[in-house]
């Protein structure tokens, strides 16, 4: 009878701490543990969680991280010491016999940057040409239109016209005018999907050539702000987002790009509901130039063929990774006027825990005066941005809140890095 009796406490007591997950005060501490940390050699990272567990490391892998306890009361927090590079696990077990999470912890070395701030104009040249509107043929009188009716859509890129691959524009405009009416097969990329469709050049009246029935691009340019450059590779980061079409809003697929310096001009102040603009003018002439080869969706990355400093960290200073970052003061470093790098006070007031990249990965906001006053706060041509907290930069601005022009998110620098290979995918 006694056997029986402790063998049912036991089973409602399973049953209560079960239940317990679903309240309010539980189940946020269960959640707030992410699936992954990343820590730098010598970092010291502290996990709360409102449970009674206890952690177990790994048989093996205790010279990567130590843990200053293993056993907690509901409530309580212990801290993970980083010791040397590696991957161990951390197994959480309710009272000690319940496992309810698997936690993996890698440790890298120490990475060293020098932050940007530098105003940069990119020049991106398209893989293909980019279908960006339709434009209608007049033929006696009739209105026809060869790719609609071929299923051709705004924002589809046209690799190749029977085979050949297209170079340009004018490249692609010969070889339609010289089909003369004979159906050509186009190749064509669709949300990364290709795809081939069979069109018939109709002759133009007004123009006195044959056309397809559509206006395209192989072109884009523009003003951002350069987040790091890494000496040893020369390699460097801006934007901290993707570039998308102007006219159709799709990602520009490029096939290569240049970046140089820029010199802002003037600012347009960013009101609620109207977003702020940097306009700038291309410097061919000094600072900067390089080559753009990757454009993703955390940002534009290339090499330089010149050094980049900066006036205000001579040494490269260090990357914080996402367990680095916190709530509380930062800077972010941009060019208001001619090619003059400054600093600005902001506040950072949320962190995401992320598992995975994002160009979301904190919320800011910016507390500087004068930058208030010149700008509103975050406007178009700031994305890029580096942050910095600590000694450390910590990520980029990316974008603002349309309504609340003082405030907007940062993408973490840790998930930049990866896109070029710094820091390498766990």
């Amino acid at each position: 009878m006694c056997f029986r009796e402790k063998k049912w406490q036991y089973f409602l007591l399973v049953l209560f701490l079960f239940a317990g997950l679903f309240t309010s005060n539980l189940i946020g501490g269960f959640f707030d543990i992410p699936n992954e940390i990343n820590l730098v050699e010598g970092q010291t990272y502290e996990v709360s969680q409102n449970l009674p567990f206890r952690v177990f490391v790994n048989q093996g892998q205790e010279d990567v991280i130590q843990l200053d306890t293993d056993s907690f009361k509901s409530g309580a927090s212990f801290h993970i010491n980083s010791i040397k590079g590696g991957t161990a696990n951390l197994k959480f077990k309710l009272l000690g016999i319940i496992p309810y999470k698997n936690v993996m912890v890698n440790v890298v070395p120490e990475l060293k940057v020098v932050p940007g701030g530098h105003s940069v104009g990119i020049k991106l040249k398209s893989e293909g040409v980019i279908v960006i509107e339709y434009s209608d043929i007049i033929q006696s009188g009739k209105v026809v239109n060869p790719a609609k009716e071929a299923g051709i859509k705004i924002g589809d890129i046209i690799l190749k016209i029977n085979d050949e691959t297209l170079l340009n524009l004018d490249h692609a405009a010969d070889l339609i005018a010289k089909s003369e009416g004979k159906p050509l097969t186009l190749e064509i990329k669709r949300d990364e999907k290709i795809l081939t469709k069979t069109i018939q050049a109709e002759f133009c009246e007004e123009d006195r050539q044959y056309r397809i029935g559509v206006w395209i691009r192989d072109t884009a340019a523009g003003v951002g702000t350069l987040t790091f450059y890494e000496p040893t590779t020369k390699s460097f980061g801006a934007l901290g987002h993707i570039i998308t079409d102007a006219d159709t809003g799709e990602s520009f697929q490029l096939r290569k790009g240049e970046v140089l310096t820029a010199n802002i001009v003037a600012i347009q102040k960013g009101e609620k509901g109207i977003p702020g603009e940097k306009r700038g003018a291309f410097d061919e002439k000094s600072g900067f130039t390089g080559s753009l080869t990757k454009n993703t969706k955390y940002g534009v990355f290339g090499t330089v063929r010149e050094e980049i400093t900066n006036e205000y960290y001579p040494e490269p200073i260090p990357v914080g990774l996402i367990s680095q970052v916190k709530t509380g003061k930062a800077e972010i470093m941009t060019v208001l006027e001619g090619d003059q790098i400054e600093k600005f006070e902001v506040q950072i007031e949320k962190v995401f825990a992320q598992d995975k990249p994002s160009t979301k990965g904190m919320v800011l906001k910016v507390t500087d005066k004068r930058l208030l006053e010149m700008t509103g706060g975050i406007i178009q041509g700031m994305s890029g941005s580096p942050i910095i907290q600590d000694g450390r930069l910590i990520g980029a601005v990316t974008h603002v809140f349309t309504n609340r022009p003082e405030m907007g998110y940062g993408i973490f620098a840790e998930w930049m890095l990866r896109e070029i290979g710094l820091r390498a995918e766990n």
